[in-house]
């Protein structure tokens, strides 16, 4: 057990260092620099292993967040109401949504509380019935 845990020590450093050499080199965009590191990663620890830990990583994240985001596409299956309508929605400002820079995104519990609150009863539906003693009378 002690091995392991010396071995991954020097694994954590080795990949701090190449870190910090990526994120010196200044002709190295955000991207490419997340993306050298991916590959380090993989390289080090193996690509099941890496892919596994990002997919914990991410699903966590998302549980955290509010669960998934939804595109427009996505509310047309789910509720059967048109694109552009969902469109309007958001314009008017009826239906939660997240804009990230021109994309329009929606979080799946926002929407399904949204869809609870808008659900409606008929006013008969409301009313109490009165027995059949009582209409006879």
């Amino acid at each position: 057990m002690p091995t392991q845990t010396v071995k991954a020590k020097s694994m954590l450093r080795s990949a701090q260092r190449m870190f910090a050499v990526f994120n010196r080199d200044k002709n190295l965009s955000y991207a490419d620099r997340r993306h050298l590191k991916a590959l380090y990663m993989q390289r080090t620890i193996g690509r099941e292993e890496f892919q596994s830990m990002k997919a914990r990583e991410v699903s966590s994240a998302v549980q955290r967040l509010g669960g998934r985001l939804l595109n427009a596409g996505d509310i047309e299956a789910l509720t059967g109401i048109d694109k552009k309508t969902i469109y309007c929605y958001v314009a008017a400002g009826t239906i939660p949504h997240v804009r990230i820079l021109s994309n329009i995104r929606f979080w799946e519990d926002e929407i399904s509380q949204w869809l609870r609150r808008q659900s409606h009863r008929p006013t008969w539906m409301k009313r109490k019935r009165k027995s059949l003693k009582a209409r006879k009378k």
